[in-house]
C-alpha cells in the first residue's frame, strides 16, 4: 500500500507542475518531493482517502466502503487531510513563486 501511496504522490506533483519556466524541471522535482512527503506524513487513514478521493476518482459513499468507515468519518478524514496538506505544502508554494518571479 505504501508504493501506491507514494505513486499517489508523485501523480500529484505532476499534477501541480508549473511547465515553461527555466527551472521547470528542477521546481517540478522539488514540488513533486514536498508533495510527496506531505502525502506521506499523513496519517494512513487520511492518506487513503485523498487518493481515493482525488486520484481514483471514488465518491465519499464508496470511500466508506473500501475503509470500512461511516460516510462522515470519510468526509472528517478528507477535510483534515486536505487541511494538512494545506498547511504542509503552503510554503512551498510562496516559495516557488517567489523564485518564479526572479526568472
Amino acid at each position: 500500500m505504501a508504493e501506491h501511496h507514494a505513486l499517489v504522490a508523485r501523480r500529484a506533483a505532476r499534477d501541480l507542475a508549473v511547465p515553461g519556466r527555466p527551472s521547470g524541471l528542477l521546481q517540478r522535482k522539488q514540488v513533486a518531493s514536498a508533495v510527496e512527503s506531505a502525502l506521506l506524513a499523513l496519517p494512513e487513514r487520511q492518506r487513503a482517502a485523498i487518493a481515493l478521493c482525488h486520484y481514483e476518482g471514488l465518491g465519499n459513499p464508496e470511500i466508506a466502503a473500501v475503509l470500512d468507515v461511516s460516510v462522515e468519518a470519510v468526509e472528517s478524514l478528507l477535510s483534515r487531510g486536505r487541511r494538512a496538506l494545506r498547511e504542509k505544502l503552503t510554503g512551498v508554494h510562496a516559495q516557488h513563486q517567489t523564485e518564479g518571479e526572479g526568472s
